[in-house]
């Protein structure tokens, strides 16, 4: 179920960016089970339909101190990423100017 950038504003700031453009941000959860004999991994997906990110950009998102605004800090994604890598799960990123972007991060189901 997506949420519309204006509730999204209530859960995050960064989603002003969304909300300028009157964008949607859709999240959604998946449970992948590649085999039987193997461990469940958890999928959640966040998806905008913004403006996207320019592919020069892409593979330097998760690096500390990279940032294309005037303020940032450059450390979202970075400590985002680190604490999902704490958690042996993965984060990627797929961006199309004009269509928007999504964050895929996946995070193994533990069986303890």
């Amino acid at each position: 179920m997506p949420i519309s950038c204006d509730r999204c504003f209530e859960y995050h700031p960064e989603c002003l960016r969304c909300h300028a453009a009157r964008g949607e941000i859709r999240v959604t959860t998946e449970l992948i089970r590649a085999r039987d004999d193997a461990p469940a991994t958890i999928g959640v997906a966040v998806t905008d339909t913004g403006t996207g990110i320019p592919p020069e950009h892409l593979s330097h998102l998760f690096e500390p101190f990279y940032t294309t605004k005037a303020h940032g800090t450059g450390l979202g994604l970075a400590i985002s990423a680190h604490i999902v890598t704490q958690h042996s799960g993965r984060i990627s990123v797929e961006s199309e100017i004009g269509s928007g972007t999504t964050f895929t991060i996946l995070l193994p189901v533990s069986t303890e």
